[in-house]
């Protein structure tokens, strides 16, 4: 009866042997880390580069936008209705410092994205390897827990930033996306709106109607609409990607 349970507790550490040096062969070819750039890499970087295209729309309009207020400030004519302009001015420097700072952040995660498909197979190799070795020496701590440190890293690597930035876009779609694109609008009216007073010569209580209209209410779309970059390319992936990791 020992003979036999010792018979199947070999045959079913090379049996694990067995299976974790297929899955090594595979990661060691290339084949897993395909299928993962095909279903996961691919599609963040494709949401990179549209979140990419929007933030430099969104950077250059609020640009021109900074230099009309600067423009209307310089008009003599406007000097007393200067103070309209405050809120709005303050509202486009952090909308420069969101998109900026969203445009960082999109490279750092491109640059995550590029590396996970090496990193890939390397960790997965050296998993697997580990994987295959333990069930011999079931007693050495030590090696347990670097498989586990190591599967981790591939965990986070191959699943939990990828997906974060594929659920983050997905998301933006619903909100933010609208909010950022009726923000714009609003700051093309104020260029459109803004050429036209900057004609008029005449300091006039209809002028200081028109001033008001104006900038009335577009610092806080832009505001919300500027935080809203800062969300979706910092905060929301960093919470996934920390959500995905708990549950690995």
């Amino acid at each position: 009866a020992n003979e036999t349970v010792a018979d199947l507790l070999i045959s079913g550490k090379i049996r694990s042997a067995v299976i974790f040096g297929g899955l090594l062969i595979l990661s060691a070819t290339g084949v897993i880390s395909f299928v993962h750039d095909f279903l996961l890499v691919q599609p963040a970087r494709g949401i990179t580069a549209g979140f990419e295209a929007n933030a430099e729309e969104y950077q250059l309009i609020v640009q021109s936008v900074s230099l009309r207020i600067e423009e209307i400030r310089a008009q003599g004519h406007l000097s007393s209705y200067n103070h309209f302009l405050d809120p709005m001015e303050s509202s486009v420097e952090f909308a420069v410092f969101a998109s900026s700072a969203a445009n960082i952040a999109l490279h750092v995660i491109n640059i995550y994205l590029i590396l996970s498909r090496p990193l890939v197979m390397v960790l997965l190799c050296v998993l697997f390897i580990l994987l295959g070795v333990i069930p011999f020496v079931e007693r050495d701590r030590r090696l347990r827990n670097l498989a586990m440190a190591t599967g981790t890293a591939a965990w986070v690597f191959m699943i939990a930033m990828p997906l974060a930035v594929i659920i983050s876009g997905n998301l933006t779609g619903i909100y933010t996306g609208a909010l950022r694109y009726s923000t714009e609008l609003r700051l093309e009216g104020f260029l459109e709106e803004s050429s036209s007073l900057l004609q008029e010569a005449v300091d006039s209580e209809e002028m200081r109607r028109e001033m008001i209209l104006l900038v009335k209410g577009h610092h806080n779309y832009i505001w919300f609409a500027s935080a809203s970059w800062i969300f979706d390319t910092v905060v929301l992936p960093v919470l996934f990607s920390w959500i995905i990791y708990r549950a690995g």
